[in-house]
């Protein structure tokens, strides 16, 4: 699917199998001279203009480039093949640098728009427009400089922050105060084209004296220039206001700032100057602030753009660089600028490199969309096991698949109402007989489905409604948990928003003696950090502990057990993931060693830490290595170490892809010279 923005792509970065420090391609400028632009629009007035490229997510032949002419005033649209479409009535002076798009933003009718914004630097105001047709959205404008006293804007940019879809705006402006130069404000709509700004925050160093007019926002961090470096911040005001890091441009020439591909981090922040242009590394899931420059490029650029979506099959299918110079907007593929040192995302998926692991089968595809696998262990002949999986839209279902991919049509149930997430448990007591059962978490319907195992026949009397009595209560990720000692089930249950404390709740599995199961509460426990959602959760039966995603922070441990408290153990690899860390399944050994698998989402890599811990701290879970898989974007696994007959000797491990598949992996290929493969038998 095309993505929105030029900075919403994952990249596939090429680190070294271990994770240590990214292998960037050298600094050169060897095939620079050779880089010709595939179109060269001349138009007057891009004399004095700043543009943006406003990308059409359902049509992307059909994006445009939108122009504030500095000279006249005004806001134009050109689409692809250079053609004015439309011309502003409103004619404010364009500053460097002021035009900003955000996707998405929420009316106080609840409709969603893309927006446009500037500032009219005539009445130091600034404009929100409807995109594509320019209409106004401000009542004429929002003035931001009493009662904050923020004087004439410099910088502007836009943001909707992804956990919860919040506007906010960015305000760089004349003010004594070098610590605090950029102003973050709430933007509400309401009626009648009204806008209320509330003040979030000041933050943001300027210590070269130059204000900064050149800003960048992707869905993590804001990039703003100081004079000859780019300072990098978070752009959600909860994280912080702690400077990130600096990039050393060393040139007094700075024009404009864009990025291909990046999404926190990844891909490439772009600096353009009257020079050249300068790239630089967007990070690495280990060290995800380190900004190498990796390659230059002697192109004279007065305003940039560039974007990683595909234009289209016929135009730029992987992505293009918009240069402006003097009245030429030039146009160019970014497969010509990339050479043979940069990398490429195809139509907003990343390419796999030649050292992603490949599935020994995939699956055939569901209707929908694949979300959450789980692994049942044959007791007779574990060759015979089956793997599940949910296609999580309303009127997807539970899908059973044989151990090469098949459907198995017989034990396949279509219609629930987005069924999420799954898990599966051995040895349950129901009406005097034991059986296997799973659990599925049915987001729409507010409940979980229980369904005996492999006779998918219905244990729970049309469903059990979870999160009774709360306002924040739709269900998504589902664990279960078999106390070793006693025997008793008990499953674990987030949701899709929930509270700072108590996000997780954990209900016994109770035989109603009738050959129906209910749930009882036992306790309420978690902690959420506000960044994102909580989806993938993990238990480890013999060792006790329960693990999930805050996603956007890191994951967390606790005890599975009530009766061993609600205290936070770990909370571990929060600097290693690019945006979502994500599916989470364990490895375990019988020596009590393994492995934790934790899915770093849009980079198509599985991160893998000790299930044991760390020499003298069983909660220390520092990361081993770093694998690619051939999933896109996997946000569910599972895997087991018992050997499955001839097709997984070694244990299996499952991982949903967002082409409606799944993909089995051999666990030998995960491990590779690095991990252990000690089966169970």
């Amino acid at each position: 699917m095309l993505t929105k923005a030029a900075g919403l792509v994952w990249l596939l970065l090429f680190f070294l199998w271990r994770g240590e420090s990214c292998v960037g391609p050298q600094l050169n400028q060897s095939e620079s001279q050779s880089i010709e632009p595939l179109h060269v629009f001349d138009n007057p007035v891009f004399k004095s203009a700043e543009f943006k490229l406003w990308l059409k997510e359902d049509d992307a032949e059909n994006s445009q480039i939108v122009v504030a002419d500095q000279e006249k005033g005004g806001i134009l649209t050109f689409n692809l093949n250079g053609n004015v479409l439309i011309q502003s009535q409103s004619k404010p002076v364009c500053r460097s640098n002021t035009l900003a798009l955000a996707y998405g933003l929420e009316l106080a009718d609840g409709s969603e728009l893309d927006v446009l914004g500037f500032v009219d630097a005539t009445t130091n105001k600034i404009r929100l427009f409807r995109m594509p047709d320019l209409v106004p959205l401000d009542g004429g404008g929002i003035q931001i400089s009493e009662p904050h006293d923020l004087g004439s804007i410099l910088g502007f940019e836009l943001y909707v922050r992804d956990r919860d879809d919040k506007p906010f705006i960015l305000v760089g402006s004349q003010t004594p105060n070098k610590n605090n130069f950029w102003t973050q404000f709430l933007l509400n709509f309401q009626e009648n084209h009204k806008i209320k700004l509330t003040k979030i925050r000041e933050f943001g160093k300027l210590e070269s004296g130059q204000k900064p007019l050149l800003t960048l926002v992707d869905r993590e961090y804001f990039y703003y220039s100081d004079g000859q470096v780019i300072r990098k911040y978070f752009t959600d005001p909860d994280r912080g206001n702690e400077e990130l890091a600096v990039l050393h441009n060393g040139n007094e020439n700075l024009q404009s700032l864009s990025a291909y591909g990046l999404k926190s981090p990844g891909g490439y922040i772009i600096a353009g100057t009257k020079d050249g242009l300068d790239f630089f590394l967007g990070g690495t899931n280990l060290a995800p602030h380190q900004h190498e420059m990796v390659k230059t490029l002697p192109l004279s650029v007065h305003s940039l753009a560039v974007t990683s979506a595909s234009l289209g099959d016929s135009l730029f299918s992987k992505g293009a660089l918009f240069a402006l110079t003097k009245n030429r907007l030039n146009l160019y593929d970014w497969r010509d600028i990339a050479g043979s040192e940069l990398i490429l995302a195809p139509n907003g998926i990343p390419d796999h490199s030649e050292h992603a692991i490949k599935p020994r089968f995939v699956t055939e595809h569901t209707i929908h969309d694949t979300d959450d696998p789980a692994i049942w262990i044959h007791p007779d002949d574990p060759a015979y096991s089956l793997v599940i999986g949910t296609d999580k839209e309303d009127g997807g279902g539970i899908y059973v698949y044989d151990l090469t991919g098949k459907i198995q049509k017989d034990k396949t149930i279509l219609g629930l109402h987005r069924p999420n997430n799954v898990d599966l448990e051995y040895g349950l007591q129901v009406a005097g007989e034991e059986i296997d059962f799973i659990v599925v978490t049915e987001r729409n319907n507010r409940g979980v489905r229980v369904y005996s195992f492999p006779s998918m026949k219905a244990i729970d009397g049309g469903g059990i409604p979870v999160f009774e009595g709360e306002e924040e209560g739709d269900p998504m990720g589902v664990s279960l948990y078999k106390n070793p000692l006693s025997g008793e089930i008990s499953a674990i249950i987030g949701r899709k928003t929930g509270p700072a404390e108590g996000y997780l709740w954990q209900y016994r599995v109770i035989d109603e003696g009738s050959g129906s199961v209910k749930f009882e509460k036992i306790r309420e426990f978690g902690k959420f950090s506000g960044n994102k959602e909580i989806e993938a959760i993990a238990i480890d039966d013999e060792l006790g502990f329960v693990y999930y995603s805050d996603e956007g922070v890191g994951v967390r441990k606790y005890f599975a057990d009530p009766v061993m408290g609600n205290q936070e153990l770990a909370i571990f690899g929060q600097m290693d993931f690019g945006q979502d860390m994500e599916g989470i399944s364990i490895y375990d050994l019988e020596d009590g060693t393994g492995y934790i698998l934790v899915s770093d989402q849009q980079r198509n890599r599985f991160n893998i830490y000790p299930r044991e811990g760390s020499p003298g701290n069983p909660h220390r879970h520092e990361l081993i290595k770093s694998v690619e898989v051939s999933t896109m974007e996997s946000d569910g696994s599972e895997v087991t170490s018992v050997a499955l007959g001839s097709l997984f000797p070694h244990g299996l491990m499952v991982a949903m892809s967002t082409d409606k598949t799944f993909h089995f992996y051999d666990w030998k290929d995960i491990a590779g010279s690095d991990l252990k493969f000690l089966s169970k038998k």
